[in-house]
């Protein structure tokens, strides 16, 4: 892509981002859109084909973006892959807000899960390895679930605690867990 491209889009997704933060995407129209980027409608059809394809084209950048973080990282475990997911989270935290308070329909954080779990499915088979493989699955999901929502509160309340604490208090559910369950079940 040059540079000219990029530049086109990343106004274009700017102040998209910058009108989401005012109205929903239903709401917004690309000629809304081509006004505050200053750019004519041919320019914004040559990359989008409306709102809603700009918003699912910044959830797939930023998924891509965040599956390739976590691709390159060797030996990284659950607790890792979570901690390197909330300093991306903290790094673009406005898009990641507008991405998880703006999608009505759960589609992103649903993405996020998936690409967490292919990522973690070795782990957590290693983790969690005396349970059958379908409980594996259900224990991951409970966990995401679990750090989802510590990780959105942790978002609407305006990032107060730092990365490690976080990273801290889901280490400790984590092997929890872990050193529980095999009694359990």
């Amino acid at each position: 892509m040059d540079a000219r491209t990029r530049y086109t889009k990343i106004i274009i997704q700017e102040e998209f981002l910058n009108l989401l933060e005012k109205k929903s995407v239903e709401q917004i129209t690309v000629k809304e859109i081509c006004a505050k980027a200053d750019i004519n409608r041919a320019t914004f059809y040559k990359y989008y084909d409306n709102a809603f394809d700009l918003l699912s084209k910044l959830e797939s950048e930023t998924l891509s973006k965040l599956k390739e973080e976590l691709s390159t990282g060797t030996d990284l475990n659950f607790i890792d892959i979570y901690r390197l997911v909330l300093y991306k989270t903290l790094e673009n935290r406005r898009l990641y807000e507008l991405l998880f308070r703006k999608m009505d329909d759960e589609r992103f954080e649903k993405d996020l899960y998936d690409l967490c779990y292919g990522v973690n499915f070795a782990i957590i088979k290693k983790y969690f390895s005396k349970l059958p493989e379908n409980k594996q699955q259900w224990v991951y999901y409970f966990i995401a679930e679990g750090l989802a929502g510590v990780m959105k509160q942790w978002i609407r309340g305006g990032y107060k605690e730092s990365v490690d604490e976080i990273v801290d208090l889901a280490t400790k559910l984590v092997e929890s867990i872990n050193s529980k369950l095999p009694g359990m079940l």
